[in-house]
């Protein structure tokens, strides 16, 4: 086999950006990683391929994309949206799923470095803790990135475009007016970026409307189905006077408590309401069907498919975020408003 540009970053005990900036004079490098690397290649007698040496003058077409889970919904309907604006613009996709591994996350970017990408989109909540961004930071420096629905501060070309999650949750309380009797509850995952948003949100509103907050409105779970199931167990088996509200980080969540809630025969919405988050298409095929925010999916990858063509050709937003709309869906999950 040949001796290839991942090989070399290997040997050099750096990144595959570091190996392509070096080869096309491209950026800071440390003086004496420069010179490792030089050595290596005339040690290995590494010839590097035409597309490296002028990759900043070649454009491949393709656009590596980067998400979560495979088998989520909500990545599905976005990367749809990536995929029709991409293509529309002479764009190909190269799709890689991390399962939530930072490790993961890092050696797919490397070899789609290797395979020339233009650049990466990568869609999804970052962890709080992000082993990944400094490394993300100094790969948008010759590769843009777009973060879809997450943010890391920092980074030459490196741009997110998001639902103000935060926002939304403040808005959802504001519309059912939590109080007088009525407690309400945050389904999520703090270990990551944007369920913490979510709580943060929760907390404000309580603080702002002087209603008693505790731990015990935050019960954690994990972003699935059966992560819901277990929340929503929690919930029932604390014998908690009824109703009350659940706001679920996400509709995969809110659609596991909703079936759990209704093995136990609690009445859904009479005795608790249900939200969601996301509008995936199947939170409409519940019974009964799933209240939500509506992050218009496809819509925010069409957006983040336009935003990364606009940076790839050098036309930078002014912010470093683009927020997307969302809209307030009540269906038969939660009980009217004020009820």
């Amino acid at each position: 086999m040949s001796y290839t540009m991942y090989d070399l970053a290997r040997d050099a005990g750096v990144s595959v950006a570091t190996v392509s900036r070096v080869i096309n004079k491209n950026g800071s490098v440390k003086e004496d990683t420069k010179q490792r690397i030089l050595e290596i290649i005339k040690d290995k007698g590494y010839i590097p391929n035409a597309y490296a040496r002028g990759m900043n003058n070649i454009s491949m077409k393709t656009i590596g994309v980067i998400i979560a889970d495979i088998v989520n919904p909500f990545f599905a309907e976005v990367v749809k949206g990536i995929e029709v604006t991409c293509q529309k613009n002479g764009y190909k996709l190269i799709l890689c799923s991390t399962a939530n591994n930072a490790d993961t996350e890092k050696k797919e970017i490397e070899m789609l470095v290797e395979k020339f990408v233009d650049g990466f989109i990568i869609v999804g909540s970052r962890p709080s803790n992000d082993n990944n961004a400094s490394f993300l930071i100094n790969l948008s420096n010759t590769h843009p990135i777009v973060l879809v629905n997450s943010f890391i501060k920092g980074g030459q070309k490196m741009f997110s475009i998001l639902v103000d999650e935060g926002k939304a949750v403040y808005d959802t309380l504001s519309y059912f007016n939590p109080g007088n009797n009525l407690n309400t509850y945050i389904l999520g995952d703090p270990t990551w970026k944007t369920t913490t948003v979510k709580i943060n949100a929760f907390k404000l509103f309580f603080e702002k409307h002087n209603l008693d907050f505790s731990n015990n409105n935050i019960i954690n779970c994990s972003h699935s189905y059966c992560g819901g199931k277990s929340a929503a167990k929690d919930l029932f088996e604390r014998n908690l006077p009824y109703p009350y509200i659940v706001i679920c980080s996400s509709d995969t969540i809110a659609i596991g408590a909703l079936r759990e809630f209704l093995k136990y025969g609690v009445k859904v919405p009479e005795q608790v309401s249900i939200m969601g988050f996301s509008n995936i298409e199947v939170s409409s095929l519940t019974t009964p069907s799933l209240s939500t925010i509506d992050q218009n999916l496809f819509e925010l990858g069409q957006k983040s498919g336009h935003l990364f063509i606009d940076i790839l050709h050098g036309k930078y937003p002014i912010n470093k975020k683009t927020y997307s709309e969302y809209q307030l869906i009540i269906r038969e999950s939660t009980l009217p408003k004020d009820v």
